[in-house]
């Protein structure tokens, strides 16, 4: 989906100032602070709008997302009343105008479809007059069929209502059945209904009589249901409406001004307003403030572009609606319209034609009433007219109900028909490849596991003149092969009437006949989508021909050409477009003006034409109607078509692609008016399909060539813009053409491992990062034609549109300390894929955690991490042994929530723990957590998370941290949420080795299971999944904090991601703990010396509790008071008071930094803002207006989080020297190890009495390095 354009945000974003300039908005950010502080993302957004200098991505998110939404928001309604927080709104909280508000809030409503088989709702309706409901004609017309107010009647089969309620969190209803379609506008999208029964409290609203042009610049308040829109971006609609849909909202806005529409096929003078609005928002009445009466019933528009109305003040004028007992605000009398003759035409329409008594003499004649007909049991009548038919109808629910249906039928019927085909399959010789005298073979598909097979077993069906291969998951056409004869003798075979050789004549369709769709019974039902999807559909679509029905209907005889012209309406050959990719009757717009271009250009009279959908991962989803259910279908956003001709003996290929434009469709449910069309390369055609074609086709490609430009010119069409990496063919790299880096040596040790067949958690994994969409079996293909190893591929996550892109490549039995060697690797198959990336899993220890002290003197004691740990000393010992909960008045806590009849300890809230699995025995842990039907296991798959206390380096660290969180009270110890429920997930080892793609698993299992905190006591390195996985667990609002690190002497990711909480640690005496890591990153410390702690090690005392060191319990002890932050406020009662944009992660961060224990002499730039104090933090306002406070407004990207990480380390000079690495991200991951490095060398015991030999960096690395980069690195203890 298209975005919205600069020009149209800013010009939208004008008129919401009341110098109608954006320069105003401007000169307000330099002193805004908004709910995050001070915003310089804002101000940068906005002089770049003003100057009119295009957008980044993250900047148009802000706009659309964040500043916009303060301009016109969106304010959820809850118990029929509202708060508006928004500072150009307050005034709505004021009396009189909340009254009237208030009071209209109540008679509006959203219109129910109960038995609707795809569509729970339809959009918002409104009282009207006396047991009238207002709403728009393309609602009523999801159940409804007829115009005007005669003959007006239900769907069969469906029925509707209203709801007055549906607010959010709220399961209330107050649902009224529509009994009678009183009127559906033959002008206007408009539509009344009838309901018996409204309650007392659900007033009538009044309708304004007052010119439309009279309201224009007033204030407006439009109530209604807005739902997803797949015309807007996800993530915006998302961040806007918090992920919530269909619940009722309060949307300010104002009255722009009067324009012509396009709507139903005429223009009306309609009513802009620039409230936020979306689809459900269809029927919302548009209330003035000032009078509480509606000034216009909202049709349509696009989220921050334009809305618009019907004017009350024109329905004030229609004596039809005046007569059907709508209410308005004055005396009103019925007037001349410009629609009068609209309702002439529908009264004509519904007024059946008079029966002359000659019998039957046309098809178009109007049926006999079967009112009171007598149904025989088999479903069958017989009418004499004087002739005899026998006609086979469904059991009717009632006489009268198909009566009515008669009686309402259309002046003139219309049926579908199958057109005439060949009913012999066997006769089918499919697409020639040799049809243009060269061979032009059909491309080959990927990924062959996704294909439908025939009986025969092949995947390519045969058709007269084409032949198509099918998608068997997406049941739809993945390609479509064709030959198109353009001599005339095979366009007109035989000597035949003209009227023979169009579209009914070929079909043998009749005047009123239409064409039916059928399946092809070589494959199976499931594996096509019928014709019944395509009609009942509610006209979402149209049925679009992949194979050009004029492009094969040709032939020697009438009969080939008929037989053609049939098969291309086998539903496999067509595609659901929104608008008919092959049906448009403007030039600029028809694949057959391109073909003949090409037939001009080659001076040919063949061609061999390929077309099909990009079947995307991300496409929107449909819920339309199989044969007997609903079902669930991708619509594909964009076609492509490759067309060939032969010219002088070789074959000349030019690429199309076509895409929608979704920029100008202002209506909700409208149909847009515009593709944009580009020429496309063979490569870049075969990356989005998922095919390959021939080198021949490749060869012979001409979107680089004279005759492409010519092409381009000639259609007026564009070259398709290209991403900064040039699209690959997805086959093995040739020798000749491989990377420089020799792998040889080290791919011959792997295959020796991997030859031994011994497989290991720890086996080498890449992750990848696609740029394009490449199927599984072709990584996996590319991959060991690569390497020369086996591999398994498949995806990181599970399915998510913005997590597809990561696929996992494990090499079995391969396991590989060589931090190097997996790099150089890594670097090969980014080449080889063209992929954005390709990150190793390095399992890197730049985390220690909880170690035994080494004695004095031992090989161990020259470890890394030795010096930072505090000795078994008496005196370093704590006072109160439980001082991690008694210091930061955990407990004081839980009696004041106690006192104020709140939940207490945590109680309702789910935290997830991705640690080294749990050891269930152990009594300071809650019974039975292993066996969480939530709790997951990412290194042993498929079994439950438990620590098996062998190998790694931290046995039993899981079960410790575990116990921090939430151990019960009657123990030796207790967590600091007691009452939480603790989900364990094993994805590491040992947190000491740190595996990122395994991590990323885990989070994103919690956000997906249900998570309200996430705990993550380990660390290491950054990767691209990871990020990926974090961000999504917090725009789900999720709380997710992770250790600062230990011994390293910088923070370490994931807590280093601007999006987390990291935390550091200090002792009892409120000093930093020896080895905590530190640095701007950490946001608050907690309790990491000599923390009270389940300790599973001690085999003669199985419940032992001790004291362990390590961040990993301060964040540990943080998840348990995030917990009882969210119990005692209510984490529903928080989500209301988030603001647009923020999220509990925002809101919690910045309060427990603003409620912080700060000693005297506490370094708050390297520990964070002070200590937590938990009873401080609960008896803080949650309030956001009062809370957020030097929240990071734009998270850094990974480039720049190393380039920060190397000025830290190596100082700001030597960080500018390496800049240039920074630039290519197949560097980052390398550059983030040697800052890494740099840091934690100087800690360690060894360094400090000796020279260390150099860590080796990859050959592919030092190849890209200048001399001044080498030498910062080399500097730094790295070669």
């Amino acid at each position: 989906m298209s975005r919205v354009g600069d020009e149209t945000l800013r010009s939208f974003l004008a008129g919401t100032t009341s110098s109608g300039g954006v320069e105003e908005l401007v000169e307000a950010a330099g002193n805004f602070e908004s709910a995050r502080g001070t915003d310089p993302l804002r101000r940068r957004t906005l002089e770049k709008l003003a100057r009119g200098t295009p957008l980044e991505p993250d900047e148009r998110f802000h706009l659309e997302a964040i500043i916009i939404p303060e301009k016109r928001p969106a304010i959820d309604i809850i118990e029929g009343d509202y708060q508006v927080r928004h500072p150009d709104w307050l005034h709505f909280n004021n009396e009189p105008v909340r009254s009237r508000l208030r009071a209209a809030i109540a008679g509006i409503g959203r219109i129910e479809l109960p038995n609707h088989p795809t569509l729970p709702y339809g959009g918002t309706g409104f009282v009207a007059g006396d047991g009238l409901l207002m709403t728009n004609r393309h609602v009523a017309e999801i159940f409804a069929e007829g115009l005007g107010t005669a003959g007006l009647r239900f769907i069969p089969g469906l029925e509707a209502g209203i709801d007055f309620l549906k607010e959010r969190r709220s399961s209330r209803e107050l649902f009224l059945r529509v009994k009678q379609i009183v009127m559906i506008h033959p002008h206007w999208d408009m539509a009344l209904l009838k309901v018996e029964g409204l309650p007392s409290g659900v007033r009538k609203l009044t309708l304004s009589t007052l010119d439309p042009g009279a309201v224009v610049g007033r204030e407006v308040a439009v109530v209604g249901y807005p739902t997803f829109d797949i015309r807007n971006p996800a993530d915006v609609q998302n961040m806007v409406f918090g992920g919530v849909y269909g619940v009722k909202r309060l949307q300010p806005g104002e009255m722009k001004r009067v324009a012509g529409v396009e709507s139903y096929d005429h223009s009306v003078e309609a009513a802009l307003h620039d409230s936020s609005t979306l689809g459900g928002n269809s029927g919302s009445c548009v209330l003035d403030p000032g009078t509480g009466e509606v000034v216009g019933l909202h049709f349509g528009g696009r989220y921050a572009v334009a809305n618009y109305c019907v004017p009350a003040g024109e329905l004030a004028r229609d004596g039809r609606v005046i007569d059907a007992g709508v209410g308005f605000s004055a005396p009103v009398t019925r007037r001349a319209t410009k629609w009068d003759e609209a309702w002439r035409r529908a009264d004509a329409l519904a007024r059946p034609k008079e029966d002359t008594g000659g019998g039957l003499t046309a098809a178009g004649a109007t049926r006999p009433s079967l009112a009171g007909t007598a149904m025989p049991a088999g479903g069958e009548t017989s009418i004499v007219i004087p002739l005899e038919i026998t006609v086979r109808l469904g059991q009717a629910r009632a006489g009268a109900e198909v009566g009515a249906a008669a009686a309402g039928a259309q002046p003139e019927a219309e049926r579908a028909v199958e057109p005439i085909h060949d009913a012999d399959y066997s006769t089918r010789k499919g697409y020639d490849a040799r049809f243009l005298g060269v061979e032009v073979p059909i491309p080959e598909p990927r990924n062959q596991g996704d294909l439908v097979r025939m009986e025969n077993g092949s995947h390519v069906i045969p058709y007269h003149h084409f032949s198509v291969v099918m998608h068997k998951k997406r049941r739809l056409a993945l390609l479509v092969a064709s030959n198109v004869s353009a001599r005339p003798e095979t366009k007109r075979p035989g000597n035949r009437p003209d009227s023979d050789y169009g579209r009914k004549g070929l079909g043998g369709l009749s005047k009123n006949d239409r064409e039916k769709w059928f399946s092809d019974p070589r494959i199976l039902a499931e594996e096509q989508l019928p014709d019944k999807f395509y009609n009942q559909d509610r006209k979402a679509f149209d049925k679009g021909h992949i194979a050009r029905r004029e492009d094969v209907a040709w032939g020697q005889t009438y009969d080939e050409m008929r037989n053609a012209n049939g098969d291309t309406f086998h539903v496999t050959n067509c595609s659901p477009q929104i608008l008919g990719f092959n049906r448009s009757s403007e030039g600029a717009d028809n694949w057959g003006d391109l073909e003949n271009l090409v037939l001009s250009e080659a001076k040919a009279e063949g061609l061999a034409v390929f077309a099909g959908p990009v079947l995307a991962a991300d496409d929107p989803i449909f819920s339309g109607v199989d044969l007997q259910s609903p079902i669930a279908v991708r619509i594909p956003r964009r076609y492509w078509k490759l067309i060939v001709a032969a010219k002088d003996g070789r074959p000349q290929s030019f690429g199309f692609l076509l895409e929608q434009d979704l920029s100008a469709v202002d209506m909700e449910f409208a149909v847009p008016q515009r593709w944009r069309r580009f020429m496309a390369g063979v490569g870049e055609i075969e990356a989005l399909a998922g095919i390959d074609f021939s080198d021949e086709i490749r060869v012979g490609d001409q979107s680089g060539t004279a005759g492409g430009a010519h092409i381009r010119e000639s259609a007026a069409i564009e070259a398709l813009p290209r991403p900064a990496r040039e699209p690959r063919s997805p086959k093995p790299v040739p020798a000749s053409v491989a990377p420089r880096i020799d792998l040889s040596e080290i791919l011959d040790f792997w295959r020796g491992l991997q030859k031994a067949g011994i497989r290991s958690p720890q086996d080498a994994r890449f992750v990848v990062g696609l740029a394009e969409p490449i199927s599984d079996a072709t990584i996996e293909s590319m991959t060991k034609a690569a390497l020369g190893l086996e591999v398994v591929v498949g995806p990181l996550f599970a399915p998510d549109r913005e997590l597809d892109r990561f696929r996992a490549i494990d090499v079995p039995g391969v396991v590989s300390d060589d931090r190097s060697d997996l790099f150089d690797v890594a670097r090969v198959l980014n080449d080889v894929l063209g992929s954005e990336t390709v990150e190793p899993d390095l399992s890197t220890r730049y985390y220690e955690a909880d170690r035994d002290i080494p004695p004095e003197g031992s090989a161990e004691s020259a470890d890394w991490a030795f010096w930072c740990w505090v000795n078994d000393d008496p005196a370093n010992r704590p006072v109160d042994s439980d001082w991690a909960i008694n210091k930061t008045k955990v407990r004081q806590a839980w009696v004041f929530s106690e006192q104020e009849g709140r939940p207490r300890g945590g109680k309702g809230i789910i935290v997830f723990q991705p640690d080294t699995g749990v050891v269930p025995g152990h009594p300071e842990l809650p019974k039975n957590i292993h066996k969480d039907k939530r709790a997951a296991n990412f290194v042993e798959i498929g079994k439950p998370p438990v620590d098996p206390m062998n190998g790694g380096g931290n046995p039993g660290h899981g079960t410790g941290t575990g116990s921090v969180v939430a151990s019960p009270e009657k123990g030796r110890m207790s967590g600091s949420a007691p009452d939480a429920t603790l989900v364990p997930i094993r994805c590491v080892t040992s947190v000491a080795v740190f595996d990122q793609s395994r991590v990323a698993q885990a989070i994103d299992h919690a956000r997906l299971n249900g998570a309200h905190v996430i705990t993550m006591s380990l660390g290491g390195v950054f990767s691209s999944a990871l990020h990926a996985a974090v961000k999504k667990a917090v725009a789900a609002n999720i709380i997710v904090v992770a250790a600062a690190g230990n011994c390293v002497g910088t923070v370490v990711w994931p807590a280093r991601y601007d999006e987390m909480i990291a935390v550091g640690g200090i002792n009892e005496k409120f000093r930093p703990w020896i080895g905590s890591s530190h640095g701007g990153a950490v946001d608050i410390s907690g309790p990491a010396e000599l923390v009270l702690r389940a300790d599973a090690r001690d085999p003669v005392d199985p419940g032992k509790v001790g004291g362990g060191q390590g961040t990993s319990f301060a964040t540990a002890h943080l998840a348990g008071v995030a917990a009882c932050w969210l119990a005692h406020h209510g984490r529903d009662a928080l989500l209301e008071r988030l603001g647009p944009g923020m999220t509990l992660q925002d809101l919690f961060k910045s309060l427990i930094r603003r409620s912080a224990i700060v000693p005297a002499g506490f370094n708050t730039g390297e520990y964070g803002a002070g200590i937590v104090d938990a009873e401080a933090l609960l008896r803080a306002d949650p309030t956001p207006s009062g809370a957020l406070e030097a929240i990071v407004p734009s998270p850094r990207t990974n480039a720049e989080q190393v380039r920060d990480l190397l000025a830290e380390v190596g100082g700001r000079g030597q960080a500018e020297a390496a800049g240039p690495m920074l630039t290519e991200s197949q560097n980052l991951l390398e550059m983030a190890c040697i800052g890494l490095d740099m840091a934690r060398i100087p800690m360690t015991k060894r360094a400090q009495l000796e020279s260390l030999p150099p860590l080796r960096i990859s050959g592919g690395l030092k190849r890209r390095m200048d001399p001044v980069t080498a030498q910062v690195v080399f500097r730094g203890g790295v070669r």
